[in-house]
């Protein structure tokens, strides 16, 4: 089922939008780069097919996204559809049902009252009041028919360009007339949900329909509707379940639980109630109570509180976690720049892992002991590692639990490293005696933002830490040995799964790691070459060398391999590079 929008239609209500193909993202997905890794696209066209974005880096869970043309399935309608399409738009524009015209615009009011729920789910679940005398309805009958009349012609156009079969859009139009004022916000969320279920069985938007009624159009009800329609799991339910759970969201909706709650903590109830379906009570349960131990938060912070709940989307998870931090005794024990850091962070990586490993690191007697900046830093490089969906998850979350486990003895300390011209500059270095991971402070900002996901924050975040704590699991001293040329090898190959949740290819091996682990101007140089020196070392050397480039390696040539073109290898590079020996998942 492909999931649309109705964000781009609501500012102009003017003209009918052009059919869009649109993806949501997902709960992990908080920046355009994941959402384009997923679909295949670059960051780049993603951005230009939604310019509507202002941060890449700042995307909210379920956040809608026209997906770029190019890799759209089926491509874009030809001139002819299109104008075939437009043609067919005019006629039904000029022939709208004359029978919901008369019962939307005449003085007659309509009932949307559950009474009149048609046993057999007629269009729209509502049925026409007898006519009554009405005198402000005739007062109204002028001005305020045709921009009634103007509004839904409006909302039908955008509505058949979106594909919305022509019996759903009736309906609507019923609930939407029937429920008074009709304003731009509620034409929005009524065209998302529709387009939402427009790929769906007829019994099953039946359902839907039925549903939307007894929202009375209210837009946060059928905005979390609409989140519940578009689960997956949702979609490929049974009708006997979708009516099921379809029931239960309604009926926990209108729970006494929710009465006393702001418009804005309702919004997010709701959310929570439609998220991960089967709608429960627990979710409510779960959403009341972390609203409830914000109560004590600054003006500031309970927004960056809430701004998590709604970029997570809902997830009770997350909402269970971000409770048990705000009511942890270490949280509380922070200075207020400290908390607004703490909770900048659940908001920018808003997932249930991202809020439990902050929770984790708060328990580190050397992160309470950290300044201010270094806090910073140190949370977004946690928050980012524990969000981070493309990567290996096995070395991440190994890496997180040998920082954050309770009986962890490594610390973390943030130090300014000299450039070098030839070497360049260290991004961390792991004391193997002291347990002590030092990491370069002028490559992740000290601020509340988020971790840019381009460029060397992002590599840092996502490798560096990986790496260096690839070295505590693995000690090796430090030498002119194949021991320790293949130590730091598996430091950079444990980073690169970590990056790119695959091993290597040979030619990524060589071009990125192993012909700079050989140079003589690299800090591992002044290891690699004097052991290169001594034969029995150097056989090692070579038959690694030979492992990657499958060509004949020896003390005269080596250095030819190291620089040759991986077109000319036998494999061309692309066959996944040695595994090092020893612990590459930093279990």
């Amino acid at each position: 089922m492909k999931i649309g929008s109705s964000a781009d239609l609501a500012p102009d209500w003017e003209s009918s939008p052009d059919p869009a193909t649109v993806t949501q993202a997902r709960g992990d997905e908080t920046t355009l780069s994941l959402v384009a890794s997923r679909l295949g696209v670059s960051p780049e066209d993603l951005q230009k097919a939604n310019p509507q974005i202002a941060d890449p880096n700042q995307l909210t869970p379920g956040a809608e996204l026209r997906i770029p043309t190019s890799v759209v399935d089926g491509s874009a309608a030809s001139a002819d559809t299109d104008s075939a399409a437009s043609a067919a738009s005019k006629r039904m524009e000029g022939n709208l049902d004359a029978a919901l015209m008369r019962a939307s615009l005449s003085a007659a009011p309509l009932s949307v009252t559950p009474d009149n729920f048609g046993p057999s789910g007629s269009s729209g679940g509502v049925t026409q009041m007898p006519p009554v005398a009405d005198p402000v309805a005739e007062r109204a009958a002028g001005q305020q028919t045709d921009d009634l009349k103007e509004q839904l012609g409006r909302v039908y156009r955008a509505a058949e360009s979106l594909g919305v079969k022509h019996e759903d859009i009736v309906s609507m139009l019923h609930t939407l007339s029937g429920n008074p004022p009709l304003t731009p916000e509620k034409m929005s969320k009524a065209l998302h949900l529709f387009f939402m279920a427009k790929d769906l069985s007829p019994a099953d938007r039946k359902l839907v329909d039925q549903a939307f009624v007894g929202s009375h159009g209210d837009p946060e009800y059928v905005d979390a509707l609409s989140k519940l329609v578009a689960d997956p799991k949702f979609t490929n339910a049974s009708t006997q379940v979708k009516q099921q759970w379809l029931e239960k969201f309604q009926n926990l909706a209108k729970s006494p639980d929710l009465n006393g709650l702001s418009s804005e903590e309702k919004s997010i109830a709701l959310h929570a109630l439609a998220s991960d379906p089967p709608p429960s009570a627990d979710k409510i349960a779960s959403t009341r109570d972390v609203l409830a131990s914000a109560k004590d938060l600054s003006p500031a912070d309970r927004k960056l509180f809430v701004d998590g709940l709604y970029r997570n989307g809902g997830d009770p998870a997350y909402a269970a976690n971000l409770k048990k931090l705000i009511d942890d005794p270490k949280f509380k024990s922070l200075k207020p720049a400290e908390k607004t850091a703490v909770l900048s962070q659940t908001k920018n990586y808003a997932s249930a892992s991202s809020v439990a490993n902050i929770d984790r690191l708060l328990q580190k007697n050397w992160f309470r002991a950290e300044g201010l900046g270094d806090k910073q830093r140190t949370l977004k490089a946690i928050g980012r590692l524990s969000q981070y969906a493309t990567g290996d998850r096995q070395v991440i979350d190994n890496t997180l639990d040998k920082l954050l486990d309770p009986n962890s003895r490594i610390k973390v300390e943030w130090k300014k490293y000299p450039t070098d011209g030839k070497s360049g500059t260290t991004w961390g270095e792991m004391d193997e005696q002291k347990n002590v991971l030092s990491l370069h402070n002028g490559v992740i900002t000290a601020d509340n933002n988020s971790i840019p996901e381009t460029g060397d924050p992002d590599e840092f975040a996502l490798t560096v830490i990986p790496h260096e704590v690839s070295h505590s699991v693995n000690p090796t001293p430090v030498g002119p040995t194949f021991k320790n040329f293949e130590d730091e090898y598996r430091a950079w190959y444990v980073g690169f799964k970590a990056q790119h949740g695959r091993p290597p290819t040979n030619q990524e091996a060589m071009e990125q790691r192993i012909s700079w682990q050989l140079n003589p101007d690299s800090p591992y140089g002044k290891n690699s070459l004097p052991a290169l020196k001594n034969p029995k070392e150097a056989e090692k050397f070579y038959h690694f060398l030979e492992s990657v480039t499958g060509m004949k390696v020896n003390a005269k040539n080596w250095k030819d391999v190291v620089k040759s073109d991986p077109a000319t290898w036998p494999d061309k590079g692309q066959s996944p590079a040695p595994v090092p020996s020893g612990n590459v998942d930093n279990h």
